[in-house]
């Protein structure tokens, strides 16, 4: 091969190894651009999600009658008119031929709807579904000694995953899925580990958890367990099986959810079918009067704990973010006592 040869053969391979090196650094700009597009999207899910929570939470703040109940807006898990907010909501959420660029799924429960974990029996918890064994590594957790019982654990258990027993009654209901056999399936349950809160579920793996498959329940311990506030439970927004752990009768349980059902096609006022009182409990007939006593004894008409759910999805990208709020309202102005944000797709 000539010397022109050698040279002409060396350039083209130069030219080779630049077009390579040009491809390449063209293709991880175009990575980071689209990452940086990533990141913009996701900021602005998280933005959503925390202005939906804000919402919620005035539309709470300024209910000021004398009891809450599903039949009221913040029950309804519905935004009232996110763009006398929030201005950029009129754009964001607007709806279009294609459908809305953002939508922003959102669940409140009420707190004091749940039996409190704090003062509840091991018959009271195993009739919301909890087995013998969880509920033993629940009372292992909370007590002061490191002696566990029958199908408990206690620190020698979780010693394999860098923490201890706890040893002290939970002050937030998460610490759950650090106990042994409480699954995320478990503690979710059906409606909150879909993908309306997918990303929340992914950050909150239990590590005490059994591995093995495990279908979650309909209702998770998250819809019917608490541990704020004292022992009493709203009587105008605690589902069946909560009032079923009462000491009542079956009769009276039923009594109660005659009263204050509620709907469109219902009869009257939403206030005709509300506990605000001690006194309707006494239009309930045929109770016990063993029952009127619990009722009053344990009965609550407001809520003053609240927890939302939010999850904000971006329709073009599937990109999502999830955000879990649980708001104190007792002092009247709302204070944040978990704020917990996820990001997925």
């Amino acid at each position: 091969m000539s010397r022109k040869g050698s040279i002409l053969v060396l350039v083209l391979f130069v030219l080779a190894i630049l077009a390579l090196v040009g491809v390449s650094f063209a293709y991880r700009t175009g990575l980071g651009i689209s990452e940086g597009r990533q990141e913009a999207v996701l900021a602005k899910l998280r933005s959503q999600a925390a202005s939906a929570a804000a919402i919620v939470t005035a539309q709470l703040v300024e209910n000021t009658n004398d009891f809450d109940h599903p039949g009221e807006p913040w029950a309804r898990q519905g935004l009232k008119d996110p763009g006398d907010y929030l201005d950029a909501w009129g754009t964001d959420l607007q709806h279009s031929a294609r459908g809305p660029e953002y939508t922003v799924k959102l669940t409140v429960i009420d707190e004091n709807r749940k039996l409190n974990l704090l003062y509840a029996s091991s018959k009271q918890l195993e009739s919301i579904g909890l087995s013998p064994e969880q509920v033993q590594a629940l009372t292992d957790w909370m007590d002061e000694d490191e002696s566990a019982g029958r199908g408990g654990a206690e620190s020698s258990f979780y010693a394999r995953w860098g923490y201890r027993s706890k040893n002290l009654p939970m002050i937030e209901l998460e610490e759950m899925l650090l106990v042994a056999g409480l699954s995320d399936r478990a503690f979710y349950g059906q409606a909150l580990a879909s993908p309306f809160c997918r990303p929340m579920l992914a950050e909150n793996r239990s590590r005490a958890a059994d591995d093995a498959p495990e279908e979650a329940p309909e209702t998770g311990l998250v819809e019917l367990l608490r541990c704020v506030g004292d022992y009493g439970i709203n009587l105008n927004t605690a589902p069946e099986a909560v009032l079923r752990c009462l000491p009542i009768t079956p009769e009276a349980v039923g009594q109660i959810l005659a009263y204050r059902r509620f709907d469109p096609d219902s009869s009257g006022e939403l206030e005709d079918h509300v506990f605000a009182k001690v006194e309707d409990i006494e239009q309930l007939q045929g109770l016990a009067p063993a029952d009127r006593a619990v009722l009053a004894e344990m009965g609550r008409f407001r809520s003053d704990h609240f927890r939302i759910f939010v999850v904000a999805r971006h329709e073009p990208s599937g990109l999502e973010a999830g955000l879990e709020v649980l708001v104190d309202t007792t002092e009247g102005a709302p204070r944040v006592v978990r704020w917990k944000e996820s990001s997925g797709c």
